[in-house]
């Protein structure tokens, strides 16, 4: 997975509004492959997911979660979210892919940022 942010200021600044988009297909794109989950794909051609966001300090963070259908090439598994820092201090933000059907976690990534107050 990759993730990043489309503003490109850091550190971010608290209350200020920050769009992220993500990629849960972009490993399976560059190596061809869709070994990056360990499910049985058997005769599928796309997979359901489930994102869920969360945050080590107080944020808003939109949407928390969604759903998203994964390609066995990789296409589909984009999507953006809102973050809002409410807090000053050290961000670690976990993002939590699942298979849909079945809740079973696939991965977790952390993206670590600092937040300033203005």
């Amino acid at each position: 997975m990759k993730a990043w942010l489309l503003e490109k200021e850091l550190p971010l600044v608290v209350y200020k509004d920050y769009t992220i988009g993500f990629d849960v297909g972009a490993e399976m794109k560059e190596k061809s492959r869709e070994g990056c989950f360990q499910v049985d794909w058997g005769s599928q051609e796309t997979l359901n997911l489930m994102m869920s966001f969360f945050s080590n300090l107080e944020a808003r963070i939109e949407p928390c979660s969604f759903s998203l259908t994964l390609e066995r090439n990789g296409d589909g598994g984009t999507g953006q979210f809102v973050l809002t820092p409410l807090e000053v201090g050290g961000l670690v933000l976990d993002f939590a892919i699942y298979q849909e059907r079945t809740l079973r976690l696939l991965q977790r990534h952390t993206l670590s940022l600092s937040v300033i107050s203005k």
